[in-house]
């Protein structure tokens, strides 16, 4: 699959000859795997990856990490979780995500749903990636000399976040999430006290955004390195850049605010490590919706539903054919969707219309779809489109039975006898046939026609009723009408 396909033209925020074509540039993106990867954020991921392949073209050497976050905390729980599968984790709350159980198989939480989204990238968008996790990062000592140095300088880094931020003394307490050697929580342990190369540290009950989390009443000191705590995310942030020797980070559009954490981690890595920080690719939010599919978050869906929806060369496309910092916002049940559709056929499967109108007319009406294998994934997609979306452009043939009244009853029957009659089995025909049918049941055409597209498509409107019927067929329409 040709991914880029060379429709999209990336326009990046920077000039590539800031980059040293001697050096291996190293860019850098991470995600904290809390639940299934939601799909707006895969537009990041095409960002970065579309740097990576720009640079291998221009003879750079370039390398795309993506970083498994699992030294995060577990904070909250999925939507979806069910009740049991609450209660099962809540004593997980606070716990480093890499220390969590997975939901099934080997690993951890964290693995569960990074190595998931890993497959998903190679698989579906043949994109491969160098990995990590921050977990091993600390527990080897990777990030020792960081923390260090970031205890050494807490004053200058609280002054340098009050001077961009007015709010003073941030890190005095919490410039590490350090993990209590008791009971294993982050969340709910704060530093008193800084003792050479040991942190006294107490372990308390602490509240965030409407989650408790449960400390365990220890007080002690003890060595926050080689993974026994864990730097705070904007402190991790300059850190890292440093120890993994990072050239290229994109920043999301709230923390390349102004006074946002984007600007403190830059000014932070030229304060601790007197070098330029990496080169930013700003980009900005990213909606993918959909009414009857699960929610993950504000931003969205799962890319596993979205994949339901959009083959992944067309998701792909939809998520880089904007400027990066231009909000996309898709919802996959609009009526918009079907012009997505037809552009995709005609972008990259060489159709002038012609063939999506033949498969949009297959599926609604049930006939076989025979055609070259390269619209199969288009086949499903708005196969599944049609099923899920409620917009009256959506419709597609539905045989359930619905409630009816007497009135309606009795028209219904009245125009089966005249329908069985037929032998030409033509529009014109059974368009006359209904006409005569609401005569004969005194029943108002206008209800006749909004019931047998409520009965026989689920919708308000329709076709013309000859048309619609013709094409759905005798035996179907007779054998369906029976059952009433």
């Amino acid at each position: 699959m040709n991914l880029i396909n060379k429709k999209n033209k990336r326009v990046f925020s920077f000039d590539l000859d800031r980059l040293d074509k001697s050096n291996i540039v190293n860019i850098n993106e991470s995600k904290t795997p809390l639940t299934h990867v939601h799909a707006g954020s895969f537009r990041r991921i095409f960002l970065h990856f579309q740097l990576h392949e720009r640079l291998l073209q221009e003879g750079y050497n370039s390398v795309f990490y993506i970083g498994n976050d699992d030294y995060d905390p577990y904070d909250y729980f999925p939507e979806y979780f069910n009740e049991f599968e609450r209660e099962s984790y809540r004593h997980y709350l606070g716990h480093p995500l890499s220390e969590v159980l997975a939901l099934e198989g080997k690993g951890s939480y964290a693995d569960y749903y990074f190595n998931e989204m890993i497959a998903i990238l190679r698989e579906e968008f043949e994109i491969n990636v160098v990995t990590y996790k921050t977990s091993e990062l600390y527990k080897s000592g990777v990030f020792d000399d960081g923390i260090k140095l970031v205890l050494k300088n807490i004053d200058k880094m609280n002054s340098l976040y009050e001077s961009i931020t007015g709010v003073s003394q941030k890190f005095n307490s919490r410039p590490l999430q350090v993990i209590c050697p008791n009971c294993g929580n982050m969340r709910t342990t704060r530093i008193i006290n800084y003792q050479n190369e040991e942190v006294e540290i107490i372990c308390q009950n602490h509240k965030l955004r409407d989650v408790e989390f449960k400390g365990c009443g220890f007080r002690g000191c003890l060595n926050p390195y080689k993974g026994n705590a864990r730097l705070f995310w904007k402190l991790e942030w300059p850190v890292r850049w440093e120890a993994l020797q990072i050239k290229v980070e994109g920043g999301r559009k709230d923390q390349n605010s102004d006074k946002g954490a984007r600007e403190f981690s830059e000014k932070a890595y030229l304060s601790l490590f007197a070098k330029t920080p990496p080169l930013n690719l700003p980009y900005d939010f990213c909606y993918i919706r959909s009414a009857h599919s699960q929610q993950i978050n504000r931003f969205g869906i799962s890319v596993i539903d979205a994949l339901k929806f959009l083959p992944p060369q067309l998701l792909f496309y939809l998520l880089t054919k904007p400027p990066s910092t231009q909000v996309i916002d898709i919802d996959l049940e609009s009526a918009k969707m079907l012009d997505i559709y037809r552009d995709y056929v005609k972008i990259f499967l060489d159709d002038d219309g012609s063939k999506f109108d033949l498969i949009l007319d297959n599926l609604r009406f049930e006939r076989d779809v025979k055609l070259d294998s390269k619209f199969n994934p288009l086949i499903n997609c708005l196969n599944h489109y049609l099923h899920t979306s409620k917009e009256y452009e959506a419709w597609h043939l539905d045989f359930s039975l619905k409630m009816i009244n007497e009135d309606e009853r009795t028209f219904i029957r009245i125009l089966f006898k005249k329908l069985e009659k037929i032998n030409a089995w033509e529009a014109s025909s059974i368009q006359e046939d209904f006409r005569k049918a609401t005569v004969e049941a005194l029943f108002p055409i206008n209800q006749a026609c909004r019931l047998i597209y409520r009965l026989i498509i689920n919708r308000e409107t329709g076709l013309r009723i000859g048309v619609l019927l013709e094409n759905v067929g005798k035996e179907k329409i007779l054998k369906y009408l029976s059952l009433y």
